[in-house]
């Protein structure tokens, strides 16, 4: 039995060792990659390096080692990588944006507003503004509600219109509200009313009943028709019913009796069935 026991042990020995090994060299890779990326940072000082785009690859992957880090050591490194603003580090930027979204800090979203405000490139402005929508607090609404109303890029306030919609929270609906009440483009309003629709509650309902009587645009009041045709609350049945009964525009009616055909709710066909037994 001994026998067996002592030749089993080098063999048990032998991978214990490449284990070791192996793990080591992981451990070795990934300081090295994020030691790359703070050498960059450092040498370029905020100017474009010499080697053009050539070395991203080996950059975008020393991030990834950097997602790893806690936020004391991540978000300096994150940080000086947001300053670089040459032509070749913007999908750097892009990917650092996410790994600041990531960090539980008191900065995170002080550095994504910055991002959206500072940043000369509209893709990375638009991935800070899309990863705010994942950041829990009114501090990160706010930041959206700002690109929303204060970007010049319709672009980025679409995006800002999305954002919102993902976030979750009454106040980002109630922004949402606002910017379809303002003189926002029309086409941006409309994107606002489909996603009031598809995350919409009973206030969002009775919001969108108002404005439909409100409204003198026909493209609009399409959108609010399909809108509540989206939405869970049962008063929105009842407000379809209501446009397809009254609307004296014949087109808007019959989207509303399309939609109230589309519907599980025994009223519509009540209603229906009342208008073809005319």
């Amino acid at each position: 039995m001994k026998k067996t026991i002592l030749r089993a042990f080098p063999v048990i020995a032998v991978i214990a060792g490449v284990a070791f090994t192996v793990n080591t060299a992981v451990s070795k890779r990934v300081d090295h990659q994020v030691h790359t990326i703070a050498v960059s940072v450092q040498e370029t000082d905020g100017h474009q390096h010499e080697s053009s785009c050539g070395d991203n690859e080996l950059r975008l992957d020393a991030l990834d080692a950097v997602l790893n880090m806690d936020e004391a050591r991540a978000m300096p490194i994150l940080l000086k990588v947001l300053e670089r603003h040459g032509e070749c580090d913007v999908e750097v930027r892009s990917k650092a944006v996410f790994l600041v979204s990531q960090q539980e800090t008191d900065e995170t979203v002080g550095v994504l507003r910055g991002v959206v405000l500072n940043d000369p490139s509209l893709e990375v402005q638009e991935q800070a503004v899309f990863w705010l929508s994942q950041v829990p607090g009114r501090e990160a609404v706010n930041a959206l509600e700002s690109a929303l109303f204060q970007s010049p890029y319709l672009e980025l306030q679409e995006k800002a219109i999305f954002a919102l919609s993902q976030h979750g929270s009454g106040r980002a609906h109630e922004i949402l509200r606002m910017y379809v009440r303002s003189d926002a483009p029309e086409e941006l309003r409309e994107n606002a009313i489909f996603w009031i629709g598809q995350e919409g509650s009973s206030e969002d309902q009775v919001f969108l009943a108002e404005l439909y009587t409100d409204l003198r645009s026909e493209a609009l009041k399409e959108k609010i028709i399909f809108a509540m045709s989206q939405m869970d609350d049962p008063n929105a049945v009842a407000d379809l019913i209501e446009i397809a009964r009254n609307e004296t525009n014949v087109d808007l009616r019959k989207n509303a009796m399309f939609w109230l055909g589309q519907s599980s709710d025994p009223r519509a066909a009540e209603f229906l069935a009342e208008v073809i037994g005319r």
